[in-house]
């Protein structure tokens, strides 16, 4: 599921990419918002059916509920699709974002896909672990070539990529709930650039 969200996800950063190359200089800036938009979350509305009628998926556990009042875990049903969509769609657009400044968006995959490795290993989920531990291995790479002045781009391409797969991570490892404090710095670049 991480490998088929990385490409198809991909795919839609590339056309976007490719669109803003060969438009350059014509006030053409890749796909359109709403073309995007569209894309994303038929993406997003696709992998969440897939959780929810194929993986039989609809809890999210919620890590100290009960020390608060809070359920432990939370059945949503059908609202399990509209939720991963969310996430999905949040997150792409949230590291697309955090993408415009040198060596950040990579730093912070990271970070974050270093997290998810041992939250995978942790419950035991090896082969996550083991994906995870190889894209943070890959940002750490593509990093250490970004900084200022940076020599490699991660553009759409990337940045909608690993920001959708970060989000599937999260609903595999069923830990959305802490997501935003794994990738904080995303949620304060999104909120910031939607207040502007």
């Amino acid at each position: 599921l991480p490998l088929f969200t990385i490409v198809c996800f991909g795919i839609v950063g590339l056309v976007d990419d490719l669109i803003n190359l060969r438009s350059s200089g014509r006030g053409v800036a890749g796909l359109g918002f709403r073309a995007k938009l569209f894309w994303l979350l038929l993406l997003g509305i696709l992998g969440g059916w897939w959780f929810y009628a194929k993986l039989d998926w609809s809890i999210i556990h919620i890590p100290g509920g009960n020390l608060i009042g809070l359920p432990y875990t939370v059945d949503l049903g059908l609202w399990y699709i509209p939720l991963f969509a969310f996430v999905i769609l949040f997150m792409a657009n949230a590291v697309n974002i955090t993408d415009g400044l040198d060596g950040l968006a990579g730093g912070q995959l990271s970070i974050s896909f270093i997290a998810y490795t041992v939250i995978a290993l942790i419950l035991g989920k090896f082969e996550l672990a083991t994906f995870c531990a190889t894209v943070a291995g890959a940002t750490l790479a593509y990093t250490w070539f970004n900084i200022p002045p940076a020599r490699f781009y991660m553009g759409d391409t990337g940045s909608l990529a690993l920001g959708a797969t970060l989000g599937v991570v999260a609903m595999l490892t069923n830990t959305v709930v802490i997501l935003p404090i794994i990738g904080f710095v995303y949620v304060i670049e999104l909120l910031s650039s939607l207040i502007q």
